[in-house]
């Protein structure tokens, strides 16, 4: 029940209790009476009235609830002109047209109330994380407006590049004495460099004559350094390292590789990961090849880190090739994964979300979702792994939409606990076995394309739970009357039928491996 109003109270008072209970529209209507009486008592509309600009803010944020982004961006707008340093108002202006998605414009009123932070010494973040949101969602519809700062180019290691050496020194791009190991703290002359920052002595001499910052380095780590939010790093074609260190992502960057995808190339070789993103950044035509016994690419922190990585080709010889934890959210869009272990295992309460990615060859399973993590993929294919496509284990929760699953040498989909599978319009081929469920796991197939192969197409264990709904399946099935009857179920429609064809050779169980046989290993023998 929602609370009743009190006409004695205040307005104010009144448009807080309809904001709680959620009673958007009913506030909307309050506050437009409102914002009517005191157009009509203001003595002269020119002048500023921060009351009324505070009315359409808060009448701007009942529309955004609504998603009514229009109208919000209108009032948020009138209540800048009535009050410009009123903060909420520009923060929900940004937040309109990001859902108008008018990226640029509210990249830019972001920016105006970062300002407006600035100039009161204020070191909150919230125009930080919105700018961060704001990049983010515009990189994911190709659109890069949250990257409008300087351009920093990284010159190729080349030869040198597997010593984990820099780029050779040029002295004109370098500037003097950029050979010495010392460094300088210099403050940023870009607008959004608020903290010092550590550049090459180089960098300062160079800075210091000219009077222009320097934007040429001789590794990914020295640009790194110097790059500030919004700054855009590009690597020139050739082969880069980490200089056996991590490359470590806690700005909000574009790491960008010049030429076609294969020309630049990112060549780690150390026991650490290649990179670890603990910020929302873009990562995007890049070759990232990991020779070492850690992830080629890390990513954790909460659940503002969504790192968006975009046309990549990601390979790890000793272990997984990306590993997310934490409540990381990243996005991978049309990338190649291979690891000798996993090609994406995800921990935690992480999100990972994967369109148009293929995920191959692995030493083990493509990927592995365990704790609460969950893994949406959207027309992926998963292919010639040595062991399982996909593996849901924990209360983990795994989303396939349009996928196709083949060619692995163990069952295409493994769910143990109370893992959660939801397969729709997608495909698994020569597999051995397919969908198959243990202890308190469960799946809802929605008009998927089964092959079982040389083991079964689907096993259910006796406490799991399936739905079929217009699938076809063709193999042999293992489950218990119950779990037959759950199949069955009657469907509504002739196009919700499931099409069950039987295996035409008999069906076996793949060999145990793993910890029940000794497995030699050249690397560690």
């Amino acid at each position: 029940m929602f609370p009743v109003l009190n006409e004695e109270t205040s307005p104010r008072v009144q448009h807080k209790q309809l904001m709680r209970s959620g009673r958007f529209q009913e506030a909307i209507a309050h506050y437009s009476t409102e914002v009517n009486e005191v157009k009509r008592e203001a003595d002269d509309l020119q002048q500023l009235c921060p009351h009324l600009g505070l009315l359409y803010c808060n009448r701007a944020l009942a529309h955004l609830k609504l998603r009514q982004f229009f109208p919000a961006m209108l009032d948020a707008n009138w209540a800048i002109k009535q009050d410009p340093k009123l903060l909420k108002a520009h923060h929900r202006l940004a937040q309109a047209q990001l859902g108008l998605e008018r990226f640029k414009a509210a990249m830019q009123s972001a920016q105006a109330g970062q300002r407006l932070l600035d100039m009161k010494a204020d070191r909150t973040t919230d125009f930080t994380m919105l700018m961060d949101r704001i990049a983010m969602a515009a990189a994911m519809k190709a659109d890069y407006a949250g990257f409008d700062g300087r351009v920093l180019q990284v010159r190729s290691a080349g030869e040198d590049a597997w010593l984990g050496k820099p780029a050779p020194e040029d002295l004109t791009l370098d500037g003097p004495s950029s050979h010495s190991a010392s460094l300088l703290q210099i403050r940023g002359g870009h607008t959004d460099c608020k903290d010092t920052h550590l550049v090459s002595r180089g960098a300062a001499s160079q800075a210091l004559t000219t009077g222009s910052q320097r934007t040429s380095y001789r590794s990914i780590k020295e640009a790194m350094e110097a790059a500030c939010d919004g700054d855009q790093i590009i690597l020139q074609p050739g082969i880069h390292n980490g200089m056996g260190e991590t490359i470590n992502i806690t700005k909000r960057i574009l790491i960008r590789g010049s030429g076609p995808l294969g020309e630049t190339k990112v060549d780690q070789r150390a026991n650490c990961p290649t990179i670890r993103i603990t910020r929302s950044a873009v990562i995007m035509n890049l070759e990232i090849d990991m020779t070492g016994f850690r992830e080629a690419v890390l990513i954790t922190g909460t659940d503002k880190v969504c790192p968006v990585i975009q046309n990549c080709t990601i390979s790890c010889s000793g272990d997984d090739c990306v590993n997310v934890s934490g409540r990381a959210q990243p996005n991978f869009s049309k990338c190649s994964m291979n690891g000798r272990k996993c090609g994406l295992r995800a921990f935690g309460h992480s999100i990972s979300k994967l369109r148009q990615c293929v995920i191959s060859e692995c030493g083990q399973q493509a990927c592995k979702a365990s704790d609460a993590a969950a893994v949406n993929m959207i027309e992926c294919q998963l292919k010639k792994n040595l062991e399982e496509c996909i593996v849901g284990m924990s209360s983990s929760s795994i989303t396939l939409n349009n996928c196709c699953l083949q060619s692995s040498e163990g069952p295409a989909i493994d769910m143990t606990g109370t893992s959660v599978l939801h397969m729709c319009n997608g495909s698994v081929q020569d597999c051995i076995g397919g969908v198959w469920l243990w202890e308190q796991s469960s799946c809802d197939l929605d008009r998927l394309n089964l092959h079982g192969g040389a083991s079964y197409a689907i096993s259910i264990d006796k406490s799991c739970k399936a739905q079929l709904k217009g699938c076809y399946i063709n193999g042999s099935l293992h489950m218990d009357d119950a779990a037959w009857q759950s199949v069955q179920t009657v469907q509504q429609k002739n196009a919700d039928l499931n099409t069950f064809i039987a295996a035409k050779a008999t069906v076996y169980w793949p060999f145990e491996e793993g910890p029940f046989v000794y497995e030699a290993n050249m690397l560690t023998a």
